[in-house]
């Protein structure tokens, strides 16, 4: 089977769709996640990615 591995995410922040803040969590070439919000850039840990409830997931390929 075919596998895949968590790469993005976008998350809303905010009580409603038409009002709030955007993030996107990214993992870098060594494997760290990356919070990007507006004009900075934090170092954040895999636990905070999965437990934010986002909303679009990228993921890639990495096997079969």
């Amino acid at each position: 089977g075919r596998q895949y591995e968590l790469v993005s995410t976008i998350t809303h922040h905010g009580r409603e769709a038409s009002k709030g803040h955007y993030t996107a969590d990214a993992r870098n070439t060594t494997g760290q996640w990356l919070r990007f919000d507006d004009a900075s850039v934090t170092a954040i840990g895999m636990t905070k990615v999965l437990h934010d409830q986002a909303y679009v997931l990228f993921y890639k390929q990495v096997s079969g």
